[in-house]
């Protein structure tokens, strides 16, 4: 992770299904609770949507970064947590563990990635301290909770959750295995169905302009507008089922949810549908989400908020953060429009404002992008209609496709998909041996 996505977590204080702070301990015998404690988060994490992030260096309670010492550190071995993971959970949870500095001070960050295919499960009961608590069980299934709590599977409920992921993962594999074979165009959007939708996309710019002000839609931000391409005011006729679908849906790949519905946001019903929005430091985004299947999100220019230029003062795009963003955007319309059977095909429209005199950036201190991938439009857009069953096959693939779009416009012509996907396999926290998208 970058320094200043770490500086992210740590700044909210949060702790959430897919996050979690620890203090640091040195990786010895004599911890033998704390090692057990964090191999069962990780399996938490493993069997949790998204994986999760656990950094190490945090205080608890308080939740400052403290950092750890140079002892703590240096008794962290990848290889020694892997080897006590494996022995103890099956099948192998696929994890990093990096050693990083953020503000000054020395931190571990473990990622631990989604199963693939099968659930993690433990396969040895092992107790700490006290004889007559386990902290690890054979045969349990843990997950990570709303409450930021890693608990064993308990109820009918949870273990159907899970199990449903594990086979939409197995029918994933298959829709992307006949991709080649299922050809044939999507339906496109009458005029009719056009003019009703931009009803309820101008609805949503008034509302965004009543809550978050301050210039929001005139100034440099994100687009993301996605909606079945035949009409249906009604088609989610319950209101609390929007709001299911929204958070069923959501993306924690980064420590953070997109859409962001978290306790600094506010979210309300409305006549017609289900709505959010966030206004601090670092984040200031809406969205709306509508009976009829409508999805719209707007999001300031991280880089502008963090006033993120060049050292000759122009305006940069993070082209790190615009395929982690797009990637995360991709798997949420992926998620939301499979849940929902009788809708087939989708129009997806991106637009990026705000781009022209602007650069492209790393802000990776390991990679080097010359500065003259500047944008000479204002207004960067992709549009496209799709088959649901391509996007849920191909999300990852749409991502990239709109990801080289925007840097074309951006003027670097020759960067390839391998390229892309290879940050694409940073941010899932996976090595990819072999793509079949």
């Amino acid at each position: 992770m970058l320094e200043s996505e770490i500086l992210d977590l740590v700044r909210r204080k949060t702790e959430t299904a897919n996050v979690d702070y620890k203090a640091g301990f040195e990786w010895r015998k004599e911890n033998k609770d704390l090692q057990l404690g964090l191999l069962r988060d990780m399996m938490a994490m493993a069997n949790t949507r998204d994986g999760g992030t656990i950094l190490l260096g945090v205080e608890d309670g308080t939740y400052n970064l403290a950092g750890v010492s140079k002892t703590i550190l240096e008794s962290l071995d990848q290889t020694d947590i892997g080897q006590m993971l494996h022995k103890y959970s099956e099948p192998k949870v696929n994890y990093e563990a990096q050693k990083a500095t953020a503000d000054g001070k020395d931190i571990v960050v473990i990622r631990v990635s989604e199963f693939e295919e099968v659930p993690v499960i433990c396969t040895e009961t092992l107790y700490g301290k006290d004889p007559t608590k386990p902290i690890l069980r054979r045969g349990a299934l843990y997950i990570r909770t709303t409450a930021a709590q890693t608990e064993e599977i308990c109820t009918g409920e949870e273990m159907r959750e899970l199990l449903s992921r594990a086979m939409l993962k197995r029918g994933d594999e298959l829709l992307r295995s006949i991709e080649q074979v299922i050809k044939g165009k999507p339906i496109v959007p009458t005029e009719d169905t056009i003019n009703r939708y931009q009803a309820e996309l101008a609805e949503t710019d008034q509302w965004l302009r009543q809550v978050l002000q301050k210039g929001f839609l005139n100034s440099p931000h994100w687009e993301l507008v996605a909606y079945p391409t035949q009409y249906e005011a009604n088609r989610i006729a319950e209101l609390p089922k929007l709001e299911q679908l929204v958070r069923e849906s959501q993306v924690s790949l980064r420590g953070w949810s997109f859409p962001y519905v978290g306790n600094r946001s506010e979210t309300s019903m409305f006549n017609f549908g289900y709505q959010g929005y966030a206004d601090w430091d670092e984040k200031r985004e809406g969205f709306r989400l509508y009976k009829s299947g409508l999805f719209v999100w707007k999001h300031t220019l991280r880089e502008d908020l963090r006033d993120a230029k060049t050292e000759a003062g122009k305006r940069t795009l993070s082209f790190i953060n615009a395929i982690y963003s797009l990637t995360e955007h991709m798997l949420f319309l992926k998620r939301f429009y499979e849940s929902l059977p009788t809708i087939n095909h989708v129009r997806i429209v991106v637009r990026l404002i705000g781009c022209r005199d602007r650069v492209l950036a790393s802000f990776d201190h390991s990679v080097h992008l010359p500065d003259w991938y500047e944008c000479r439009d204002d207004v960067i857009i992709f549009e496209q209609d799709f088959k649901v069953v391509d996007l849920r096959a191909a999300a990852e693939k749409i991502a990239r496709i709109i990801a080289q779009h925007i840097f074309h416009v951006f003027n670097w012509t020759d960067v390839s998909d391998d390229v892309i996907a290879q940050w694409q396999d940073q941010l899932l926290a996976r090595v990819r041996r072999t793509r079949s998208s």
